[in-house]
């Protein structure tokens, strides 16, 4: 399965074209750091899903100008993530590459919606990160471009990471879109595993378990590798001690973050540094010659 991703910057897209060339999945541009909203965002995704295509939003991270909570709250107020919906992208691969920015992003994220987001880098800097295994529980969307000519070859990542999506080459070429795009193919036997919620399941995100009108926990039913998670195996031996008298809510009263956090507020304001970033943004900086003359090995990173 095929997928492009693409930023306001490319301008006018026609998402019909995309489809019939035989994409079926596409990442947008939303945010980047703390001020920038991505102008052509609410008008990609409406069209593109509209065009039949699979949508999901990421976030270019500025490490180097805020902090991970500010733009966190940036990006969840910008994309309200829909059931059907690609899980939302940590774009990360402005330095500093301290793994500890990125988890505390992820985190947040993730506590918002329920589900793990997906982490979004290249060789290089997960290399320089140190940190694998706390970042390896996020699917990966790893951009490797070998020669970048256009055409499709292997990558390896660090082992202990779920390869979500490969992000192949910059220098591809679609149907609908003027210019070069940047190409992607999913590594998963489908898009389940990297979309958020399931239509016929009421048991996704973040929920609230009751018995009858006592809140038992708050949580997820399963988490990423399907197990029943600690807060629901309570609830189950709650419903059962109190002969069955148990449902669930979605849980909707958590704030995303305080509101009298002077730091999370919206700006009036674009910082003139942010906006310019997006996804393989990386490899206009000199830094791809470097990426393809080594791929890792089957090593982990302590």
């Amino acid at each position: 399965m095929r997928g492009i991703d693409v930023h306001g910057s490319k301008g006018a897209i026609n998402w019909r074209g995309v489809r019939d060339a035989g994409y079926e999945f596409a990442f947008l541009k939303a945010t980047e750091g703390r001020t920038f909203d991505d102008p052509r965002f609410a008008y990609n995704r409406s069209a593109a899903r509209a065009a039949g295509l699979v949508v999901g939003a990421y976030h270019f991270a500025r490490p180097d100008r805020n902090s991970a909570q500010s733009e966190a709250a940036h990006f969840l107020r910008v994309n309200h993530v829909q059931r059907g919906d690609l899980l939302p992208v940590l774009d990360w691969e402005q330095k500093p590459a301290t793994a500890g920015w990125a988890i505390e992003f992820l985190k947040i994220v993730e506590t918002a919606i329920g589900a793990a987001p997906i982490l979004y880098t290249y060789p290089d800097f997960l290399r320089q990160t140190g940190s694998f295994d706390a970042l390896s529980r996020y699917p990966l969307w790893y951009a490797s471009y070998g020669s970048n000519n256009g055409a499709e070859h292997p990558a390896q990542p660090p082992e202990q990471f779920k390869f979500a999506i490969h992000q192949f080459t910059s220098n591809g070429q679609v149907g609908g879109i003027t210019g070069a795009v940047d190409l992607n193919r999913l590594k998963f036997e489908s898009l389940d595993r990297i979309t958020y919620g399931d239509p016929d399941d009421d048991y996704w995100g973040n929920l609230d378990f009751y018995v009858g009108d006592d809140l038992i926990a708050t949580g997820v039913f399963r988490n990423d590798d399907d197990q029943v998670t600690e807060e629901a195996r309570e609830w189950i031996a709650a419903v059962r001690r109190s002969g069955g008298n148990g449902r669930v809510a979605r849980h909707s009263t958590t704030p995303l973050l305080p509101d009298t956090e002077p730091e999370v507020e919206p700006a009036t304001e674009t910082h003139p540094d942010e906006g310019e970033g997006h996804a393989g943004a990386w490899s206009e900086t000199g830094e791809r010659e470097t990426l393809e003359r080594e791929e890792f090995a089957p090593t982990s990173v302590a």
